[in-house]
């Protein structure tokens, strides 16, 4: 079985990323479970902040595309966000630069936010507050450290007992049965009772 990292490890790499929406590209990461490609491309006009919800407008297959799924969020997410200074008009991740200098156009890829992360796992590592390597799974042959987040989102909604079939909605996973595939969907009472498990 691959060793996790834990969410202080998590914590201590993101408090190591110095360009603004690197940092709120690891964030929403965190607190949400996505893939890099799909929060590259999270408006802020995407979060209902009454509802405590965001539409997701991209996915990796034809099918999670198509579905436009809209997930609960932790109730701490949206504060976080603004606190970090993130909702704006426009697209949530606005391209700055580490001196807070604003661009306009559109982020201009989600693997120069992948480099961000590394970086930031390394400088942990080098002050020994993270274990090295540990975001590298053993059963990947391309590894990253952005899905280190993303699976260890799964891990603690699975060890608080959330049932599969609102874990694999929430992170857009392909249900695990015909039934789950073509036919269910989470209530919205049960991804937030889910996300509730997430610590801020």
């Amino acid at each position: 079985p691959n060793v996790l990292p834990t969410l202080a490890e998590v914590d201590a790499m993101i408090e190591r990323i110095t360009v603004p929406r690197a940092r709120v590209a690891a964030v929403l990461m965190r607190g949400t479970g996505l893939r890099i490609t799909q929060v590259a491309h999270v408006r802020g006009d995407d979060f209902d902040v009454e509802a405590g919800t965001l539409l997701l407008r991209r996915g990796k297959s034809r099918r999670e595309k198509a579905l436009m799924r809209t997930v609960a969020v932790p109730t701490w997410l949206v504060p976080t966000l603004e606190e970090l200074g993130a909702m704006r008009d426009g697209f949530l991740i606005r391209h700055q630069d580490r001196y807070g200098g604003v661009y306009e156009e559109v982020m201009p890829s989600p693997r120069n936010l992948a480099a961000h992360f590394k970086r930031a796992w390394e400088r942990a590592e080098k002050e020994e507050v993270v274990r090295a390597g540990i975001w590298k799974p053993g059963n990947r042959k391309k590894a990253s450290t952005t899905h280190a987040l993303r699976a260890v989102y799964q891990a603690t909604l699975e060890e608080a007992g959330v049932r599969d079939g609102v874990i694999d909605w929430l992170v857009g996973h392909s249900g695990r049965s015909t039934r789950a595939t073509s036919y269910t969907k989470p209530s919205l009472e049960q991804m937030r009772a889910a996300v509730a498990h997430i610590p801020a």
